[in-house]
């Protein structure tokens, strides 16, 4: 997935897994960010608060991307869920 331009976003919450590739471009608030499985993330613009999960293996680009606040969290690749409760 790719976006065309840059668009702003309050909360975003975007998942990749299982050789997926996002290419985001955006200015946002509150970011939550999941990679696993050999996905690849490439992020461009700016965040307020970013929290990355994943797994001992990522495929990221943070280059042209800042945030003021980030909490990094590496997790093995079995624990990283897609954020939904299971039973």
């Amino acid at each position: 997935m790719q976006n065309k331009g840059a668009f702003n976003v309050k909360n975003i919450q975007i998942f990749v897994k299982d050789r997926a590739k996002v290419d985001v471009n955006a200015q946002i608030e509150s970011l939550y960010t999941a990679i696993k499985n050999g996905a690849e993330l490439k992020l461009q613009g700016h965040a307020n608060s970013h929290v990355l999960t994943m797994d001992n293996l990522p495929k990221i680009t943070l280059e042209n991307f800042s945030a003021i606040k980030t909490e990094k969290i590496i997790k093995p690749i079995h624990t990283i869920t897609s954020g939904y409760p299971t039973r």
